[in-house]
């Protein structure tokens, strides 16, 4: 898990065919490696989880594909309105957290499928939003929390066995 918040640009450096897998190599810019180890999992879009919570908590799991209906400048930032896919549509919420290509985000408004993000100067020039044009299609992933809060709503309810007796309350004290 990590929180979708920048901690610096890498790329891609080489990708490799090896025995049916592909090995990428990416050069990681300014971000510190040192204490990574084999088998660690590492977000190329996001930060890890045990760093400062400034985004919100995602898997890196994508949900659906969503696509950019709309592009226009909105003061010193861009907002684009994105359109999710239909089951999706029900997780997002406005003031709500969504996920872009492992992106943290804040959802402005939403109409049925449709809904639109602010992106500020930073956000744009560092990721891969910048390339974004009417028609990119982009991974989503919803808030973890919605997903959650769902499934508590709609699992069926199933009584939970208790070890708490009368007669273990009035040994207990309570009459």
């Amino acid at each position: 898990m990590f929180t979708g918040i920048i901690s610096a640009v890498g790329h891609v450096a080489k990708i490799e065919a090896q025995n049916g897998d592909w090995k990428v190599t990416i050069h990681t810019g300014q971000l510190d490696m040192s204490d990574v180890q084999l088998g660690d999992s590492i977000a190329t879009n996001g930060m890890r989880l045990q760093d400062r919570l400034g985004g919100h908590l995602v898997s890196g799991h994508v949900d659906g594909v969503g696509e950019v209906k709309r592009i226009t400048q909105d003061g010193r930032s861009w907002r684009y309105e994105i359109e999710a896919p239909l089951v999706l549509a029900k997780y997002i919420a406005a003031k709500g957290s969504i996920c872009i290509n492992g992106i943290s985000l804040t959802v402005n408004q939403v109409n049925g499928c449709l809904f639109d993000v602010n992106i500020v100067p930073h956000t744009r020039q560092e990721t891969t939003i910048k390339a974004f044009q009417e028609g990119t299609k982009m991974n989503l992933e919803v808030d973890l929390l919605a997903r959650y809060l769902e499934r508590m709503m709609s699992a069926p309810q199933v009584p939970t066995p208790s070890n708490i007796t009368s007669q273990f309350l009035a040994e207990n004290g309570f009459k």
